[in-house]
């Protein structure tokens, strides 16, 4: 696997519309936080000039608000995992009049904001849901990584986590980082809202704190695979 170079922080300024700074995160600096369009996420992920790139999400208290305004029966209308697809301008799932409108319009806007941007023509997301409380740990709890480029919003809860370490420097196996005795220091959690572009390099988890606090999230999974 290819070292993560350290390009300087302007290279990536321009946008589409606008000079626009991206930033290394205070925690990670291989990963990059920007406005940027996720075409340009997807370059920077696929020429592995970061491990990943978050796309930061203003209206982070209207979330929260949304959130907290599900009631048991929304909670029982989401499954764990739901499948969902898009054809012919619609969504399309099992009981998807029963999910709450404001998560099918985040939803539509996450189709929308990969529509064109990807190698692979993008007809399915994923929506995970874990209820606050439900002692649950999601699908991955674990420290992992993909080998394909990802999408990763979390719209409610505990957000996704991931180490600071960079692996592909460390030459550690995976045995190796699921056996590292300090893991949790190197643990960093994301905020709802902002939406993790990110590839091979990116060893993350679910978060330990979805049992207690639960989460929605929406994931993209296999954009693209890498070398």
């Amino acid at each position: 696997m290819n070292a993560l170079p350290r390009p300087n922080s302007d290279e990536y300024s321009r946008t589409d519309n606008s000079a626009q700074l991206l930033h290394r995160h205070p925690q990670d600096p291989d990963v990059l936080i920007g406005k940027v369009p996720i075409s340009k996420a997807f370059e920077i992920i696929k020429c592995r000039r970061a491990k990943a790139v978050i796309i930061p999400f203003r209206q982070k208290e209207r979330l929260k608000a949304y959130g907290e305004s599900l009631t048991q029966k929304d909670w029982e209308n989401l499954p764990e995992k739901t499948i969902i697809h898009r054809g012919g301008g619609k969504l399309h799932a099992p009981k998807l009049h029963l999910i709450p409108s404001w998560i099918r319009d985040e939803i539509s806007e996450t189709f929308n904001l990969i529509s064109g941007a990807s190698p692979r023509k993008s007809t399915q997301l994923h929506l995970l849901a874990n209820k606050p409380g439900s002692g649950t740990e999601g699908f991955a709890p674990y420290i992992h990584n993909h080998l394909s480029a990802d999408i990763h919003l979390t719209l409610f809860g505990a957000a996704i986590e991931w180490t600071r370490i960079n692996v592909a420097l460390s030459g550690m196996s995976q045995r190796q980082i699921l056996l590292y005795p300090y893991m949790e220091e190197t643990i960093i959690r994301g905020e709802i809202g902002d939406t993790f572009v990110f590839g091979p390099d990116f060893w993350h988890r679910s978060s330990i704190g979805i049992p207690t606090q639960g989460r929605i999230s929406i994931m993209k999974p296999e954009l693209f695979y890498m070398k």
